[in-house]
């Protein structure tokens, strides 16, 4: 990651500095608009002000630069200011994301009460668009993506009323909802609405916080508007992502996910989770990434559930990566039907074990587990077995007396591995156990030095 950082820092500056001068500016502008184009998409990654540096060297640039420039536009809303909203028709034609930032004074009002804006606590009184905005929005040819969002998660919610006028664009792809309630009212029946006229959503995100208080979150209201809106788009959706506390996992299950591709739910529940993943999720059948990130107690829950009768079939034969939460049962029939097509296995604790004395965790009363090596290494024989990973993600805490180290597992049934992430704890020692001697004699962490892998042209003389 840092190197491929150096590497567009250096490209930026390498490219600013050849426009500088006129006979290496004909030289770079005999490059292909094609070059260039990947060239102002680095810059553009790497630096906003890099690009608008590298767009002021020559018309010619300026003109190929100018579409990637205003590609995506912010506006911060702190009153209901309609000019706020206002968008210049300049830059229409090259505007592909809006991002509205809510900053709202009336954030908190639900614990100090009397909103400045707002008639109910729970809404945001600024996040209201007024008409001017959707028919921008109608007339920016290659809009498709919008972003509402809050840095800092509180009980805040945008009305119905915002969400409608955006939903209700046609041309809308990707609508994500970050760090702000979806809906927190019930609706009205002046506001229930037909399915048709919601735009065709493709991608669909909405993440407040993973780890949060349930007594700030009004439920009901957020599992009504957001079942309307699945039930509307689960046609068309690719991407779905659901905090774990708002999904409505009975409208998940119940609805038809013909081209749902990535599934991913982070966080925790306020109730036990009680159905296995694979009798909530088997209505997506084209599945090829699945993320439950989730926090989980007991009792627990696998991807099925053992039956002496049956042995339930596999409900994603594309999946290639699958994200599991720790603690699992042990005795799951599907660990062993996992697809050939499998690339991407990550079982870990969220949060981990690790974070178990960190602020955010203790003040959500969330008490990781210490999770065993005896427990995962039954779930990973069974895994193992079928799928070719060439990615793999683990936790686990090694035993006081421990026989053969996970790990041996891991080389000997992963022969295509790739990347390893890993938590690996070591044991509790006491004070006078024979093993805590070398483990005492090594190094502080602040000593230890980090030697980085050698180049791929040694490796392939060993």
């Amino acid at each position: 990651m840092i190197r491929s950082r150096v590497h567009r820092e250096s490209v930026a500056l390498s490219a600013i500095f050849l426009c500088s001068y006129p006979r290496c500016s004909r030289r770079i502008s005999r490059l292909n608009d094609d070059v260039l184009l990947v060239l102002i998409q680095m810059l553009r990654d790497d630096s906003l002000r890099t690009l608008k540096s590298f767009s002021q060297t020559c018309k010619y640039l300026r003109a190929l630069a100018v579409p990637v420039l205003f590609s995506r536009c912010r506006t911060g809303i702190r009153t209901p200011d309609n000019e706020q909203w206002r968008v210049p028709r300049a830059v229409f034609p090259f505007i592909r994301h809006v991002t509205l930032h809510c900053l709202c004074p009336d954030a908190d009002a639900v614990q100090h009460g009397r909103p400045q804006w707002a008639t109910n606590v729970w809404l945001c009184g600024v996040l209201d668009p007024p008409p001017f905005f959707k028919d921008g929005l109608m007339h920016m040819p290659h809009w498709s993506s919008i972003t509402i969002k809050k840095n800092m998660c509180h009980r805040h919610g945008v009305p119905w009323t915002a969400l409608h006028a955006i939903l209700s664009v046609p041309a809308l792809r990707k609508l994500r909802v970050h760090g702000i309630l979806f809906a927190p009212r019930r609706l009205t029946p002046s506001e229930l609405f037909s399915p048709a006229s919601i735009a065709p959503l493709t991608s669909f995100t909405y993440t407040f916080g993973n780890l949060l208080s349930f007594d700030d979150l009004p439920a009901p209201s957020e599992l009504e508007a957001l079942s309307a809106v699945l039930e509307a788009v689960c046609g068309t959706l690719e991407y779905l992502e659901l905090t774990a506390a708002s999904a409505p996992l009975d409208t998940l299950e119940r609805l038809r996910w013909p081209r749902l591709h990535t599934l991913k739910i982070p966080g925790r529940r306020p109730q036990p989770q009680l159905r296995s993943y694979a009798s909530l999720f088997s209505n997506m059948p084209h599945l090829r990434v699945l993320g439950l990130e989730l926090h989980v107690k007991e009792p627990l829950v696998g991807l099925a559930v053992p039956s002496p009768s049956s042995s339930p079939s596999f409900p994603w034969p594309e999946l290639e990566h699958l994200f599991l939460p720790l603690p699992l049962p042990e005795d799951d029939p599907m660990y062993s039907q996992l697809p050939s097509s499998l690339h991407t296995l990550s079982v870990l604790c969220y949060p981990h074990y690790a974070q178990r004395d960190e602020y955010h965790v203790g003040s959500c009363d969330i008490k990781p587990p210490r999770p065993t090596s005896q427990a995962l290494e039954t779930i990973l024989g069974q895994c193992l077995a079928s799928a070719r990973l060439t990615r793999l993600e683990i936790e686990y805490a090694v035993p006081r007396r421990p026989g053969e180290d996970l790990l041996g597992l891991v080389v000997n049934a992963c022969p295509l591995l790739e990347e390893l992430k890993l938590f690996r704890y070591r044991p509790d020692l006491e004070p006078d156990d024979p093993i805590g001697a070398s483990t005492r004699a090594w190094k502080p962490p602040h000593e230890l030095a980090v030697r980085p892998p050698p180049p791929l042209s040694d490796l392939s003389q060993c």
